[in-house]
């Protein structure tokens, strides 16, 4: 059984980290600032949330679904198939991945909940996959 954040019989427990792995690639700033239709860009919202929340509760593989009370640092990386070249990590709409984890794993979005955000590595690959890492910040 994992032990929390902090002192524990004298010594420090290991920090909670989850991590999540989706059989897509991030879309990019780029398509969105091109002018996609707002209904396109719901849909688009809509569809990454669901995606996200299907996975955490899907459980295709072991992952400690309680909701984090400690904020957290969130790490976004990609790998990109049938690309000339993967796109730039700051061009990664971190966003819709981000908002699907609220509610589950994720109490907001605020400064308050998510400490920090790093986007990349982006790579190539034989598949599309976006990995999710969400680790507690320690105290």
């Amino acid at each position: 059984q994992r032990l929390p954040v902090g002192e524990v019989g004298g010594m420090m427990a290991a920090p909670r980290v989850v991590e999540i792995r989706l059989q897509r690639s991030l879309p990019s700033w780029n398509m969105i600032y091109a002018g996609i239709h707002h209904t396109r860009r719901t849909i688009l919202k809509q569809e990454w949330h669901n995606l996200v929340r299907l996975e955490v509760l899907a459980q295709t593989y072991p992952i400690d679904r309680r909701k984090f009370e400690r904020p957290v640092r969130i790490a976004l990386a990609c790998v990109f198939h049938g690309r000339k070249s993967p796109i730039d990590p700051d061009n990664l709409c971190a966003k819709l991945v981000i908002d699907g984890l609220i509610g589950l794993l994720l109490t907001d979005d605020s400064p308050d909940y998510v400490h920090s955000v790093t986007l990349g590595p982006c790579t190539r690959g034989p598949a599309p996959l976006t990995i999710i890492r969400i680790e507690e910040v320690p105290e």
